[in-house]
């Protein structure tokens, strides 16, 4: 067996054996949000309220030239693209 593949695998035998399960230390969804918002900023917090987001939204391009830019961008970046037969 190779060296590198030797030092893989040990690695991994020893990161099973000395990291703690993920599903034992996962808090529950409740204390997940509640240790995010506390690393947000109030600006930061504010800024995701329903209100604030949907604001953004107004200004965007219609769904069929939304469509008609990514494929125009698409055939503009590669040489070779599929060409998709149905794009929902």
């Amino acid at each position: 067996m190779a060296f590198a593949d030797a030092f893989a695998q040990i690695k991994s035998q020893l990161g099973g054996e000395t990291r703690e399960r993920k599903a034992r230390r996962r808090s529950g969804d409740d204390a997940q949000l509640a240790n995010w918002r506390s690393q947000m900023t109030p600006e930061e917090r504010e800024s995701l309220r329903i209100a604030n987001v949907k604001g953004v939204s107004e200004n965007l391009v219609e769904i069929d030239s939304a469509k008609d830019l990514a494929i125009e961008h698409l055939f503009e970046r590669s040489s070779v693209a599929r060409e998709l037969t149905k794009i929902q």
